[in-house]
């Protein structure tokens, strides 16, 4: 809780994924593409594609970030944003196909 600011990627290696994927919670929220929907979860079970819309200015943020509380710091948590926001606490996570 408020560590003073974002860790540089791989600071806490006993938190990796499974998958090898650093930091999924607590260090930055990070942007989801989709819009914000409180029931995006009931959507998604109908789907293959886990976007649900890209419509809207609400944004998800997921995986708290270093000034949450421990509830928060979870990849699955979910928050939003209005889409033009920008914070220290937010962030974005690149990815590139395997």
């Amino acid at each position: 809780w408020n560590a003073g600011g974002p860790c540089d990627v791989g600071a806490h290696p006993a938190g990796i994924s499974p998958f090898g994927c650093h930091d999924l919670a607590g260090n930055t929220w990070e942007w989801c593409l989709d819009g914000f929907q409180s029931d995006a979860h009931l959507a998604r079970q109908r789907r293959l594609d886990p976007i649900v819309s890209t419509q809207g200015n609400v944004r998800p943020l997921r995986g708290g970030c270093w000034r949450s509380i421990a509830p928060k710091l979870q990849a699955s948590y979910r928050n939003w944003s209005h889409r033009v926001v920008q914070h220290i606490t937010i962030g974005f996570r690149l990815c590139r196909p395997a």
